[in-house]
């Protein structure tokens, strides 16, 4: 365990030198109406910091876009760094800017969501859905993010995860064609926004469920 801690904490201890991090607490930005606002954790001089061991998942790349969102949007200029496996390395590696407007376009698109989402249960799961976006085509991403979802005897399924069911009210996200493409849409609409800082992404196909006895091999 120490030697796959190690090299993260070199990584970051070389980046953060002798710097002492800090809490900042930008100015609310006005989005549709919505005063958004939040503390920033982990701030040094030369940078925000965001360390995860091992490869991103789903729920960490909504908190560090979140955070890296907000930043954007308040205009505060200090470079974003996050340190994770990688095919480059664990880091340090840094997110480009994309400036307040896009930023906060981004966010808009995410409040959006949640206006909506209040409204009705949206077929999103971080999870699954982060298998989905981060396939190299569609076809592969539904298969993942159904084998995420449904798990298989001897791996956890989100689609099991208590809150989860009680949220969506036990609907299943692959259940049918038309569920699927919702949650596709949800997916790259949402990490679209967190990771690209892009407000109109969205699945621009069409998709279809696994054949069964495809599904079926996959989940074994």
């Amino acid at each position: 365990m120490i030697g796959e801690v190690r090299p993260y904490a070199q990584g970051f201890a070389d980046w953060r030198g002798s710097a002492q991090p800090q809490s900042l607490l930008p100015p609310p930005v006005l989005i549709d109406g919505v005063n958004l606002y939040g503390r920033l954790a982990d701030a040094w001089p030369h940078g925000f910091a965001r360390v995860r061991f091992g490869a991103p998942n789903g729920p960490s790349a909504i908190r560090n876009g979140l955070d890296w969102l907000l930043a954007q949007a308040a205009g505060v200029e200090l470079p974003f760094i996050e340190f994770h496996e990688s095919d480059d390395g664990i880091g340090p590696h840094r997110r480009e800017p994309i400036g307040r407007q896009r930023a906060r376009d981004a966010l808009a698109r995410l409040l959006a969501l949640r206006r909506e989402g209040l409204r009705r249960p949206l077929p999103f799961a971080p999870y699954s859905a982060w298998e989905f976006f981060n396939a190299d085509d569609p076809a592969r991403g539904v298969r993942e993010a159904v084998k995420r979802w449904r798990g298989s005897p001897r791996s956890w399924g989100e689609g099991d995860d208590e809150a989860l069911r009680l949220a969506l009210r036990g609907r299943d996200p692959f259940a049918d064609a038309t569920a699927l493409n919702e949650f596709a849409d949800l997916a790259q609409a949402i990490y679209g926004a967190v990771i690209h800082g892009d407000a109109h992404a969205g699945s621009d196909v069409a998709l279809d469920l696994p054949p069964p006895d495809e599904d079926a091999e996959d989940a074994a």
